[in-house]
């Protein structure tokens, strides 16, 4: 685990009505991808992780439950940890 992991805030009003949001939208939320194409395609190829253990995300439209402290990966380098705000 890295030490000094970039803080990502997104709004409550970002997420579905159930504290989710599509894996691909939030991985462009973050700025961990620049658009929705570039999310999709590291998701595709495997680079796209999530939790402390570092589970696979297996596609786009998986809906993933946001919660503040979530931790993202995109490949080795790109990393954040989400912290929700209203």
């Amino acid at each position: 685990m890295p030490s000094d992991i970039p803080i990502v805030q997104i709004s409550k009003s970002d997420l579905n009505e159930d504290g989710t949001l599509a894996a691909a939208n939030l991985l462009k939320v973050t700025g961990l991808c620049g658009s929705t194409s570039d999310a999709r395609r590291s998701i595709q190829q495997g680079g796209a992780k999530m939790g402390a253990d570092k589970d696979r995300i297996e596609s786009h439209d998986q809906a993933i439950p946001v919660e503040s402290g979530l931790l993202l990966w995109v490949g080795k380098k790109r990393f954040c940890q989400v912290d929700l705000v209203d």
